[in-house]
């Protein structure tokens, strides 16, 4: 099958999932996946690069903004130790705020307009927490939007909070913050580990 061929069929399989082996002529065999993320599709390269990308989302302790608009993502994190005293420690995690800030950036590509960024955080045990919805404006292009939040999570229970980052309602990623309980310490703190 050659290229020319395999593109004009690139459709949705019903499994949702998009392997293909294909050879052209006596050439080798090349492996080609395409992105199963329905979003992606819909905003597929046409005539030119297609867009939004996302370049980066990432927790951290602070972000700086340089006077030239240059970020600097300082103490880059994906896990936070909660730790209690020993003494009168209770076996579950008691409830903590812990405060963070999400570094996320998107370049425009052939988009230009602004589009609604949604951040949806979710508990280890299902439960959809406040999280933030605003604009983002994309200039097309090598130009960037880049969106700082100041976030402060209600953490209740130990685990894997997951991050849901939405474009106009449409999933683009999602961001793992795990929180783990320690009751070895002498004092409360909250540590970011990275």
């Amino acid at each position: 099958m050659c290229l020319e061929a395999l593109t004009a069929d690139m459709g949705y399989h019903e499994s949702g999932k998009f392997p293909f082996i294909f050879s052209c002529g006596k050439g080798p065999i090349m492996l080609l996946v395409l992105c199963q993320n329905p979003f992606w599709r819909e905003i597929k390269m046409q005539d030119g690069v297609g867009g939004p990308f996302l370049q980066t989302a990432v927790f951290c302790e602070k972000v700086l903004q340089e006077k030239d608009g240059v970020l600097s993502a300082i103490r880059i994190v994906d896990q936070f130790t909660v730790s209690s005293s020993v003494e009168g420690t209770p076996e579950l995690m008691p409830a903590i705020n812990i405060a963070a800030s999400l570094l996320i950036s998107f370049k425009s590509g052939d988009v230009k307009g602004k589009w609604e960024l949604k951040v949806k955080p979710v508990t280890p045990s299902g439960q959809e927490l406040p999280g933030f919805i605003g604009p983002v404006m994309f200039e097309g292009g090598h130009r960037g939007a880049n969106v700082i939040i100041q976030y402060v999570l209600p953490a209740k229970e130990e685990g894997t909070y997951w991050f849901n980052v939405m474009l106009n309602d449409k999933s683009i990623t999602k961001m793992p913050l795990k929180i783990v309980y320690s009751k070895a310490q002498i004092s409360t703190i909250v540590q970011p580990v990275n």
